[in-house]
């Protein structure tokens, strides 16, 4: 019983470890499509750059 209660609680710690893995690579994937939006928008805006220098 207690070898029971033992595997069963390795069990869940090993399962809530690989959700917490998970969610930090969603937020990871997030975080790199942002960036790549935002990189996106400022490339989009650079042939106009030297317009901004004489205003």
């Amino acid at each position: 019983m207690k070898e029971e209660r033992r595997s069963a609680r390795i069990a869940r710690e090993e399962d809530e470890m690989e959700a917490m893995l998970i969610a930090e690579e969603e937020e990871r994937e997030r975080q790199r499509k942002l960036l790549k939006l935002r990189r996106k928008k400022v490339r989009r805006n650079k042939p106009f750059d030297h317009l901004c220098l004489l205003f």
